[in-house]
């Protein structure tokens, strides 16, 4: 190979070994990049996944149906799912049969969809290892390009596998957040939930403005009763003295 650069020029030879030079480096830093912070992105995804799976655990056993909370995932995304159970947990007296209309109605929702809830969350968290994210053939540049840089890719470091089975490109597409889950909309329970109950903070408003409420109406209500019975008091005095 020496000689075949050799016939383009000392100079042509000593910029191709440099291309490959800086290729090496710059990957070498990419990876130490990545090896850095991968960890850390993996953990804090699955910290967010798991929190997500809590809450769907906690819902289960509450009495709704794990498919109908695939279905709440599938028409509404995750905040779907933080969503219902938030409105769960301000309903802790909630009756068993609004909770079997909620499984009715939503693992309709569900349809034929072939996966299980966790690996649903995992995904909508960008949580998997994608064997087919490496690029086409034709982004790897022509032959001319694959032989000054010895084979060389400014990307070569993406396809090696940093947190578990989690490769470089995973991790490029777990830095983009959280993904969105296809075709998601709008969720509404409410028929099924059931009005919230009032906050303890509403009740003992309620309570002190009925209060102010019974006073004021007892004030209105007995006051010529009082006034009737002090005159007939001082009546029945001044009667007395004269006597």
């Amino acid at each position: 190979m020496a000689g075949f650069w050799a016939g383009f020029g000392p100079q042509f030879t000593q910029d191709v070994n440099k291309i490959r030079d800086d290729i090496r480096k710059t990957n070498m830093s990419r990876r130490d990049h990545l090896r850095t912070n991968a960890p850390r992105l993996v953990a804090d995804a699955e910290e967010g996944a798991e929190e997500v799976l809590t809450k769907i655990n906690r819902m289960v056993a509450m009495g709704i149906d794990k498919r109908a909370l695939l279905g709440v995932y599938k028409k509404g995304d995750v905040f779907s799912i933080n969503e219902l159970y938030d409105e769960l947990e301000a309903r802790p007296n909630i009756k068993p049969d609004r909770l079997r209309m909620i499984s009715e109605t939503a693992a309709d929702w569900a349809g034929d969809a072939d996966i299980d809830i966790k690996e649903a969350i995992y995904r909508s968290f960008n949580l998997y290892h994608d064997p087919d994210a490496a690029p086409d053939e034709s982004d790897r540049g022509n032959i001319i390009q694959a032989i000054m840089t010895g084979g060389l890719s400014d990307d070569d470091y993406l396809d090696e596998a940093y947190v578990g089975a989690y490769t470089g490109r995973d991790i490029n597409r777990l830095m983009g957040g959280r993904a969105k889950n296809t075709g998601s909309g709008s969720v509404d329970l409410s028929e099924q939930l059931g009005p919230k109950p009032l906050s303890s903070a509403r009740e003992a408003q309620n309570r002190a403005d009925l209060f102010a409420l019974f006073k004021e109406s007892a004030s209105v209500s007995y006051l010529p009763l009082a006034f009737v019975s002090l005159k007939v008091s001082r009546t029945i005095s001044v009667s007395r003295s004269d006597s």
